[in-house]
C-alpha cells in the first residue's frame, strides 16, 4: 500500500506541481516538498488528490467506515470518550461553575446539527483515524477570539483540510502557531476554499517521528498496521469467492486416454461439459448439488479448503493486533476466544481508565486554553461518576461521602474552615455576597450563630469538642469536691 498509487500518478503529479510552482511564485522545492502534504496557497491544489494514494485521510475514513475490525476499537474509545460530561470550574478553588451562560449553550448545543456528545465522538474519531482533527469556532473577524464570542464550535472535515505554513517553514526560530501555519484551508461546497485563522482552530493531532511531516502535521496510527488492514480485507475477498464458487477452486479436465497418454477434449467436447454442468449443476432453481454430463472428465483441485488456510486463526492475529493499536482489549474484538460478560466488563472498564479518561482530560485541558477560559478563572473538567461501570460500589462510595462531610462539618464547628470552604471541599461553588460564608464559626455573630441553629443545628450546643470535653471534667470535679 504505497503513497502513490502508480508510477503514471507520479509523474502526472510532478508535472501539476511544477506548473503550480510557476504560478505560485517558484516557492516550491525540496525543503517544503512531500508526498503527503504540500504549503501551497494555490486553491489548484484540490486537484492533486491522486497524489496522496492509499495514505490519505479519505482512504483512512473509507476504511473506518467499512471495515468492520477498524471501525470497533475506535468507536469503543470515541464513546468512552464522548460519555465524560464537561464541567466548568474555578481554578482558584476547583468549584463547580453552574451560572455561566456562554459556556453552557456551547457545552450543550455546540452547533446546529450535532449535541457536545457528538461533536466529541466525531473528533475523537478523526484524530484516531487520520492522526489529526481540527474544532473550529465561528466568531466575527472584527472580534477577539474567546469563549464569548464563538457562535458555534463545529469539526472541519479532516479529507476537506489543508494547512498553509506560506512558502517556508521556519521550526527553530518559531515561538507562536502563526510563526508556523499561516491558514487553514477548508472547502466550504459552493463558496470554494476558505481561509481561517489558526486562532479559531483548535488543531490536535498524533505526533509523527517523520522529518517530512515537519513536527506540524499529524500521522494516522492505523498505517502501522496497514499491512493487517490488507490482509483482513484480503480474506473477506478470499472467503466470499470460496463461498460464493467465485475462485479457481479447482478445474475439469478431460479423463479420456490411450496408449499414447491424455487426450484432451475436443473444442465441441469442451463446451459440451461447460454447457452440461452450467445448466444442471448449482443451487438456483431447477439445478442440482451434483453435475450430470456423458463427457469423460475428471476433477484436480487447484485451490486450498478453508480448513487448509485456517482463516479464523489469522484472522484473530491479525485483528488483535489493530486492537492492540488503539490499546483496546481482546476480550472487546468480534468472536474473542474465552470472552465471557465478567471479563468483557473488566475490559471496558479499562479502555475508561487506560485510555478514555486520560484521552478526554488532555482534550478539555487543551479546549480550556483554546477558549481562553483562564482570562476568566475557569477550566473545563471532566466527570464520569455518571457511568455505572465505573462505579464498583456506589453505597462505599457514598459511605465515604458521608465521613468526608461530617469531618468537614467538625472542622467548621472547630473554627478550622468557613462555610464557603466547607461547599468547596464538597464540590460546591462557593457562595458570594454573603460575609457569614467567609467566617469562622469563633467570628460570627450571635444572630449569624442563630441563624446556623436554626437551620442546620449548628450553634451554642454545638462546641468545639475539646470545650465540650473540658466542660464535662469541670462537672465531674465539682461534684467530687
Amino acid at each position: 500500500m504505497g503513497i502513490l498509487r502508480d508510477i503514471g500518478s507520479f509523474t502526472r503529479g510532478i508535472k501539476a506541481i511544477g506548473e503550480m510552482s510557476r504560478k505560485s511564485g517558484g516557492y516550491i522545492n525540496d525543503n517544503n516538498f512531500t508526498p503527503l502534504h504540500f504549503s501551497l496557497r494555490s486553491k489548484e491544489l484540490t486537484d492533486l488528490s491522486f497524489l496522496w494514494g492509499k495514505d490519505s485521510d479519505a482512504y483512512l475514513i473509507e476504511l473506518f467506515h467499512t471495515v468492520g475490525e477498524v471501525f470497533t476499537p475506535i468507536d469503543i474509545i470515541a464513546k468512552a470518550v464522548a460519555d465524560g460530561k464537561p464541567v466548568v470550574k474555578r481554578i482558584s478553588s476547583d468549584a463547580v461553575v453552574y451560572s455561566n451562560q456562554e459556556l453552557n449553550k456551547l457545552l450543550e448545543s455546540p452547533n446546529p446539527l450535532q449535541s457536545w456528545p457528538e461533536l466529541v465522538y466525531q473528533m475523537t474519531c478523526f484524530e484516531l483515524v487520520t492522526g489529526k482533527s481540527y474544532l473550529y469556532g465561528l466568531t466575527p473577524d472584527n472580534f477577539s477570539f474567546n469563549y464569548r464570542n464563538i457562535a458555534t464550535i463545529q469539526n472541519l472535515l479532516v479529507d476537506s483540510v489543508m494547512i498553509d505554513t506560506g512558502a517556508s517553514v521556519k521550526l527553530l526560530t518559531a515561538t507562536s502557531i502563526n510563526d508556523l501555519i499561516k491558514n487553514f484551508l477548508v472547502s466550504d461546497g459552493a463558496n470554494g476554499q476558505v481561509k481561517i485563522a489558526p486562532e479559531k482552530v483548535l488543531y490536535t493531532k498524533i505526533n509523527s517521528l517523520m522529518s517530512s511531516d515537519l513536527n506540524i502535521h499529524g500521522r494516522s496510527p492505523m498505517i502501522a498496521e496497514k499491512k493487517a488492514v490488507e490482509v483482513i480485507a484480503a480474506i473477506y475477498v478470499a472467503l466470499g469467492a470460496i463461498y460464493t464458487k467465485g475462485g479457481p477452486r479447482g478445474m475439469w479436465v478431460s479423463a479420456q486416454s490411450d496408449a499414447g497418454g491424455a487426450i484432451t477434449w475436443s473444442p465441441i467436447e469442451k463446451e459440451k461439459a461447460v454447457a452440461d454442468i452450467i445448466r444442471r449443476y448449482g443451487f438456483g432453481e431447477g439445478q442440482f448439488p451434483f453435475g450430470v454430463t456423458d463427457q469423460n472428465i475428471r476433477y484436480e483441485k487447484a485451490g486450498a479448503d478453508i480448513q487448509d488456510l485456517q482463516p479464523k486463526e489469522i484472522y484473530k492475529m491479525l485483528c488483535g493486533a489493530i486492537f492492540a493499536l488503539y490499546n483496546v482489549p481482546r476480550e472487546l474484538m468480534p468472536d474473542a476466544d474465552g470472552s465471557t460478560y465478567e471479563n468483557q466488563k473488566q475490559a471496558r472498564k479499562s479502555v475508561y481508565e487506560n485510555v478514555a479518561i486520560p484521552r478526554a482530560k488532555s482534550f478539555y485541558q487543551s479546549l480550556s486554553t483554546w477558549l481562553k477560559l483562564e482570562e476568566s478563572g475557569l477550566y473545563i473538567d471532566v466527570d464520569y461518576s455518571h457511568v455505572a461501570l465505573l462505579q464498583e460500589n456506589l453505597k462505599e462510595k457514598s459511605d465515604v461521602d458521608f465521613r468526608n462531610n461530617q469531618t468537614y462539618k467538625l472542622q467548621f464547628i472547630n473554627g478550622i474552615i468557613t462555610l464557603n470552604e466547607w461547599r468547596v471541599a464538597c464540590g460546591m461553588e462557593a457562595v458570594g455576597g454573603n460575609q457569614m460564608y467567609n467566617k469562622l464559626i469563633l467570628d460570627m455573630e450571635p444572630d449569624e450563630i442563630a441563624k446556623l441553629a436554626e437551620v442546620a443545628g449548628i450553634g451554642k450546643g454545638s462546641a468545639p469538642a475539646s470545650d465540650n470535653n473540658n466542660q464535662n471534667n469541670n462537672g465531674d470535679d465539682a461534684t467530687n469536691r
